[in-house]
């Protein structure tokens, strides 16, 4: 890879064009990432895993790390493997490396993640005028990039690393105990699962409660969602499936405005507008 990557890879002509309008692109990616290219970009660090590291293989990679992984990121770019490319990263920020090279992995994972969760998924070009210029201080690859406008230090700390729309308003959010999925109650009474790579929905929406969802809660196991809504009902979801996992609880005379697993799961805790805290087993 340190021989083949470099900037431009395609020879993209504009950053105007999303990259399926840039005329002859599958020809420019086949011609310019062959399939043993293709193969490195994938899974390196899966072979580094299996590997020992020696003092040749180290020298290697922190050649790639610190001179050629902008490019790299470029070419998952244009492959449309954006999430697996977090995916390598995770894997790679297991390896027992110099501080220096994890803490630059760690720079081009927030740099990736950025790309993934923005609005330039499917602009390449903008990987270099959008989001390098919030790391041209961290990265020493990019002092050779004088073209790029600069973004001031004192403002790294308030980027946003990405956003996404809903079809209603958010009253209610919670992440997976393992970081993978979002899940939103929605103001129209949906539930919607998120993929926190791709920002991308999981499935089609939840629907089961007849007014605004106020709270939802992963379970420690990340296997289910219980919700809580004005409409004074306790649902269970799966959190694989979407699927209501039983009939609702009901006992509440007013909005429920909060809810919560037990740590094993077995309890369901929602408290509501009617004053009251309820305990409901959710095996029977």
């Amino acid at each position: 890879m340190n021989g083949q990557l470099h900037f431009n890879i395609c020879n993209l002509p504009s950053s105007f064009l999303l990259d399926k309008e840039v005329p002859d692109i599958d020809k420019r990616i086949d011609e310019n990432i062959p399939s043993e290219l293709e193969y490195c970009c994938f899974y390196w660090a899966y072979h580094l895993g299996k590997c020992v590291l020696d003092e040749g293989l180290r020298s290697m990679l922190k050649t790639f790390i610190q001179r050629k992984m902008i490019f790299w990121i470029e070419v998952m770019f244009l492959l449309d493997k954006l999430s697996l490319c977090l995916d390598v990263l995770g894997t790679a920020l297991k390896l027992k490396l110099e501080k220096e090279n994890k803490d630059l992995l760690r720079q081009f994972n927030e740099m990736v993640t950025i790309c993934t969760l923005g609005s330039i998924k499917g602009r390449t070009p903008h990987l270099y005028l959008s989001v390098v210029p919030f790391f041209m201080k961290d990265i020493a690859i990019f002092d050779d990039f004088h073209n790029l406008m600069e973004v001031k230090k004192a403002r790294k700390l308030l980027r946003q690393l990405g956003f996404w729309n809903t079809p209603s308003g958010i009253n209610c959010l919670d992440i997976s105990p393992d970081g993978s999925m979002l899940v939103t109650g929605l103001a129209n009474g949906e539930i919607i699962f998120w993929d926190t790579k791709t920002s991308v929905p999981m499935g089609d929406p939840c629907r089961g409660h007849s007014h605004s969802v106020t709270s939802v809660a992963f379970s420690s196991d990340g296997e289910r969602i219980v919700s809580g809504s004005d409409d004074n009902t306790v649902r269970v979801w799966n959190a694989r499936t979407g699927a209501p996992e039983r009939d609702s609880f009901q006992g509440h005379s007013d909005k429920v405005t909060s809810v919560a697993f037990s740590p094993g799961g077995e309890k369901i805790v929602s408290g509501s507008d009617d004053k009251t805290v309820r305990v409901w087993n959710t095996l029977t």
